[in-house]
């Protein structure tokens, strides 16, 4: 995304990416790293952070999430479905990743809404670059994504018998 400066030239602005690992030995050098390629990294280290700082009002939501799968307390399929059900992030990329190379845990993360998922002994600084890159770059603005949702139906107030379920 870029931003007009004062004196009308375009410039990227820098995005901002939240690494949620449990591992300080990983989301912190992590976190750096991105930084280090000219993004703001930021990390929590628990779900329970995570979906606290996306709940706070007015925090400005990050570019990319970067989400470890597993996770003690609430892990990172739990936070993915959490952020998935909010409009507000329901279209935020989210990028699951694990060091469980396992193709059907992979495909059950996607299936529940991760954009992408990445195994992390397989990859390396420059891989990591390259990837984060080209995802930032493929990303329509946050702000813009809701309009390829489909607006949620509405409920029909009094509609029906006034039954529940289970009843005749």
């Amino acid at each position: 995304m870029t931003q007009e400066t004062n004196d009308g030239r375009q410039q990227d602005r820098p995005k901002t990416i939240l690494v949620v690992d449990d591992s300080l030995d990983t989301a912190k050098p992590l976190a750096r790293m991105l930084t280090h390629f000219g993004h703001k990294g930021q990390f929590v280290t628990s779900g329970e952070e995570a979906l606290a700082r996306f709940r706070q009002s007015g925090q400005p939501l990050p570019d990319l999430v970067l989400l470890d799968a597993m996770m003690p307390g609430i892990d990172g399929i739990e936070v993915l479905r959490a952020l998935r059900a909010d409009p507000k992030t329901a279209g935020l990329p989210i990028v699951m990743f694990s060091a469980v190379s396992d193709p059907k845990y992979q495909a059950h993360a996607i299936s529940k809404g991760a954009t992408e998922f990445w195994v992390k002994a397989s990859m390396d600084f420059e891989e990591l670059r390259v990837r984060v890159e080209r995802l930032l770059e493929s990303m329509p603005p946050p702000h813009d994504i809701r309009q390829y949702f489909p607006a949620q139906p509405a409920t029909m107030a009094g509609g029906g018998s006034g039954a529940s379920r289970g009843e005749s």
